[in-house]
């Protein structure tokens, strides 16, 4: 019989020469030259750095349709917020744009007092009708105006005589002199809301300055009162005289009309 083969066992120091295959010390060191490794020189010495591109990989146009506006709510809370008051931007910065420096800014509150009283004037004639001048009377201890409109207690006003209460004598004394200045200041013809604003707050001073007790309450409201009922009261009478005179001048025409058939 042929003999069994044997295993073939690789020489020491064959396979453990090999570059792949190297026996390693149980005190190796990384550090000591002579006992490096020697791994392939494609693992240890290539290195594969992450390039970022120099230059846009492609190029789009992103105009105003493209940008995602505000949903629902957001234009509703956008269009119901009003600005502060500390950055309120006046109409002349508005024109010369964004860029303006502060120093220019400030210069809009350079207003001499003349330019002022120009512009109250020119604001007094577009005030509404139951305006009240010198009305802000917070912290200054007047009487203020009580809510609602005048000679109408059922429908939420009030009746100024018994808002006043102050003695008949006195009542009557003020109603008369208002009467009186505004038959020679005002027109009687008309109603108050358009009435000049310039002459109503004229009448208010005549008042003002003949009886002293109207600086009590805040912007003279009962002068005003006075006025306003006054003002109603010859102005519906106007109406009705109107109305009864072009009555009569229509039943002459008619008459004249029968008498040429």
């Amino acid at each position: 019989m042929a003999p069994a083969p044997t295993a073939m066992r690789p020489k020491p120091g064959a396979a453990t020469d090999s570059s792949f295959s190297r026996a390693i010390s149980p005190f190796y060191n990384g550090t000591d030259p002579s006992s490096q490794l020697g791994h392939p020189a494609l693992l240890v010495q290539n290195e594969i750095p992450l390039q970022q591109p120099s230059r846009l990989l492609a190029r789009q146009e992103i105009g105003l349709k493209s940008i995602p506006g505000p949903d629902r709510h957001q234009r509703t809370r956008i269009r119901f917020h009003g600005p502060s008051s500390s950055s309120r931007v006046e109409p002349s910065e508005l024109r010369r744009g964004r860029s303006s420096e502060p120093a220019k800014r400030d210069r809009s509150a350079d207003i001499s007092d003349g330019e002022e009283q120009d512009n109250l004037s020119s604001r007094s004639s577009s005030l509404p009708a139951d305006w009240n001048f010198d009305t802000d009377s917070e912290g200054d201890g007047l009487i203020p105006k009580p809510p609602g409109e005048v000679g109408r207690p059922s429908r939420g006003g009030y009746t100024l005589k018994k808002a006043l209460d102050w003695p008949e004598k006195d009542y009557l004394r003020i109603k008369k002199f208002i009467k009186q200045a505004v038959n020679k200041h005002l027109d009687p013809s008309i109603k108050f809301s358009a009435q000049p604003q310039e002459s109503i707050k004229a009448v208010q001073t005549l008042a003002a300055n003949k009886f002293s007790v109207l600086s009590n309450y805040s912007g003279w409201w009962p002068a005003t009162d006075f006025i306003r009922a006054e003002l109603h009261y010859t102005c519906s009478r106007a109406r009705h005289d109107k109305r009864d005179k072009d009555a009569a001048i229509g039943k002459v025409m008619r008459k004249s009309k029968g008498k040429r058939k």
